[in-house]
């Protein structure tokens, strides 16, 4: 696999380069080597991030030099990518959500479980290497985003497992069929409607 190395050295007069390089590297889920050497995986869009960087801090008297290298051994490299802390602190906000579910508005719960899955989105942006957290907060955040559905709207028909009885089609036949004013889709999707 292929990467991309940054080299900088920031201008020690100028604290507004050195923040926005800071925060554009961090956006865009570079790994510190040591201080001053970002590392990304090789893609056009990680290039064009750190070019900008790079325009930005010589503009204010810094220097940078960005190189491609191949690793003859990823695994050091992917490690520096290791997510696990971001999606454990966004499962256990998750689960906190949802253990005071019952305690919540059902407009606030909705709100938390969008902020959540914005910060979840933001993550997985910046994951290059996803493993089993990722695809447990996934989960999490899918059924915590349920439950807040059944809060804004109870009456809403939910799945049940189970097996359905066999019926004869002939008692069923020629008979009159009415619905609940304002049917959901369960309704419209019926094959008898």
């Amino acid at each position: 696999m292929n990467w991309l190395i940054m080299v900088l050295s920031l201008p020690t007069e100028n604290a507004t380069v050195r923040q926005r390089a800071w925060r554009s590297l961090k956006a865009a889920g570079a790994a510190a080597l040591r201080d001053g050497v970002y590392v990304l995986p090789a893609a056009a869009e990680h290039r064009a991030v750190l070019e900008a960087v790079a325009v930005d801090v010589t503009g204010g008297g810094g220097a940078t030099h960005l190189l491609t290298a191949q690793a003859t051994d990823e695994a050091p490299y992917v490690a520096l990518f290791d997510r696990s802390r971001d999606y454990t602190e966004l499962l256990a906000d998750a689960t906190r959500l949802r253990e005071s579910l019952p305690d919540t508005t059902p407009s606030e719960a909705l709100k938390h479980s969008r902020k959540l899955r914005r910060t979840f989105e933001s993550i997985t942006a910046i994951d290059f290497f996803p493993g089993e957290a990722r695809r447990q907060v996934e989960d999490t955040l899918a059924e915590l985003e349920m439950a807040c559905a059944r809060l804004q709207a109870p009456d809403e028909p939910r799945f049940v497992a189970g097996t359905i009885q066999r019926l004869r089609t002939a008692d069923y036949q020629g008979r009159l069929w009415a619905t609940r004013q304002r049917p959901w889709v369960d309704r419209l999707a019926s094959a008898w409607l």
